[in-house]
């Protein structure tokens, strides 16, 4: 008796077009292709589905499906349509020949098949049927992608939010808050006190990666991780990761122009038809603080902020013998004090210089003089903080006034259905412009405001983070500070700045 011959062993592929008008769903597509293995005998060995990703990608489990069929794991590989199976070219069907050809002599040739289009590779002329087919799925990809990217373009010059992606940290999306269509950014509260804290610390100077640690120990979210993707979509958070934040993109979040409600794309802003940034959208930080930031970046950039010194004096207190700053270091470690003491110490020998007093001082003993002698000088005057701004003399808000004038005179103007009105809308129009040139010239300058915080130095001394705020506050008043040797009449001097202790 003769064996019955082994049935084909067949993977099926379908994948949903979410690109199309109209298309078959997942489901209806599966049971076509079952239908067809049915009364074709064929054993489906498993069944790989691709949800709507996107043509111009490789899909993942159209992927596996064809290395399950090339591997000889099947015999048969059969999707619902050649342009949902790729649309990558020529080039995926090249791979198809190969495999088909190779296996051509075997005991387990391999066919492929794309049910829709009526192509089989037993066929005689399936190359030439499978070559315009994806041609054709190329070109529609090409279509499809260009059609989005331009949509994208006219979305970012009409002021709307472009693509659905996770909205930047500040930030959530909703309806357009000033277009009837599309959809638009809404600052988050908590998130926007988390920047403006941010920006007033940088712009006093403190470090980016101090900041994204304390930031992590806080545990706020950054803008893509699990947790805040979870409480934008309106979900449970907790146990989810909130991310660690780095030091290094803090210039990036900090400095880009959607903090100032701009539209922007590929880190720069979107220009609107008058030649300005289109700004739609509720601004987190003012326009003189982000550039003040992007000064204090640069200034980074180029070496001008110097590295933080470790104690409260580093940098302040110098030696008497050589002039050189003293440094704090740990000495005298014991089995009853294993931390040692910590004394400020003559650095002239780690600058190959021999000091004639090698000067040093206990820590404890010369930050507290100091500070004693510092608050006595300055403690009950009332605190006051410079405030860098940009001046444009007024230009800035006299020019959004003649954009908003300009933009309502032009659909005036549209509607506009009598000459004699038409001719007044026009030379209303003609005076803006002008007056909107002679504003843009209006060149801006920085300056800095003198503002009284509402407490008293003492006070911001004693609510102050760390010694490198304590440090800053000194050496507004302090030029720098001499230790002499033990036995000197004064031990300590301080050499002040001119300043006003009641100021």
């Amino acid at each position: 008796m003769t064996p019955s011959p082994a049935r084909p062993r067949a993977v099926l592929y379908v994948r949903l077009s979410k690109e199309a008008a109209t298309s078959t769903s997942i489901a209806g597509q599966t049971d076509d292709l079952a239908v067809i293995a049915e009364r074709a005998g064929w054993d489906v060995v498993e069944t790989f589905t691709d949800n709507g990703k996107s043509g111009g990608k490789d899909r993942e489990n159209a992927q596996a499906a064809y290395d399950l069929w090339a591997r000889g794991d099947a015999d048969i590989l059969a999707v619902y349509a050649y342009d949902r199976w790729s649309r990558m070219g020529i080039k995926t069907l090249a791979a198809l020949i190969e495999v088909v050809d190779a296996r051509a002599r075997t005991a387990h040739p391999a066919v492929f098949m794309a049910v829709r289009e009526g192509i089989e590779s037993t066929q005689p002329d399936w190359q030439l049927r499978a070559a315009f087919a994806a041609d054709m799925a190329k070109r529609e990809r090409d279509l499809v992608s260009a059609r989005q990217i331009a949509a994208r373009s006219r979305m970012r010059r009409q002021g709307r939010k472009a693509g659905h992606g996770i909205p930047p940290f500040g930030y959530r999306t909703g309806p357009h808050p000033t277009l009837a269509v599309g959809r638009g950014l809404h600052v988050i509260p908590e998130e926007a006190d988390v920047i403006r804290e941010l920006a007033e610390r940088l712009i006093a100077g403190e470090s980016t990666v101090k900041l994204a640690e304390e930031l992590t120990v806080r545990g706020v979210a950054k803008a893509r991780s699990a947790a805040r993707a979870a409480r934008l979509a309106g979900l449970p958070e907790e146990g989810l990761d909130r991310g660690k934040w780095i030091g290094s993109h803090m210039r990036t979040l900090m400095t880009s122009d959607h903090l100032l409600g701009r539209v922007s794309h590929n880190g720069a802003p979107v220009f609107g038809e008058d030649g300005q940034p289109l700004a739609p959208f509720e601004p987190i930080l003012s326009l003189e603080t982000v550039l003040a930031l992007r000064a204090r970046f640069d200034a980074s950039a180029r070496g001008e902020v110097k590295r933080r010194a470790a104690g409260l004096l580093s940098k302040i207190a110098h030696c008497s013998g050589c002039g050189y700053p003293l440094y704090p270091r740990r000495t005298s470690v014991s089995e009853r004090n294993p931390e040692g003491h910590i004394n400020y110490g003559c650095s002239s020998q780690g600058s190959g210089i021999t000091c004639p007093r090698k000067t040093y001082m206990s820590a404890r003993k010369l930050d507290a003089e100091v500070t004693a002698r510092y608050l006595a000088a300055r403690g009950d005057a009332p605190e006051t903080r410079y405030v860098r701004r940009v001046d444009d003399q007024g230009a800035g808000a006299e020019l959004a006034e003649v954009e908003a004038r300009l933009k309502e005179l032009a659909g005036r103007l549209a509607a506009a259905d009598d000459e004699e009105e038409a001719d007044a809308l026009t030379g209303s129009m003609l005076a803006l412009k002008a007056r909107r040139r002679a504003l843009r010239e209006v060149a801006p300058t920085v300056v800095e405001d003198v503002v009284f915080t509402g407490r008293t130095y003492r006070e911001a001394w004693e609510a102050a983070r760390d010694d490198d705020e304590r440090r800053r506050m000194l050496l507004v008043v302090i030029d720098h500070v001499v230790v002499n040797p033990v036995g000197s009449p004064e031990r300590v001097s301080i050499y002040w700045n001119d300043f006003d202790t009641a100021a």
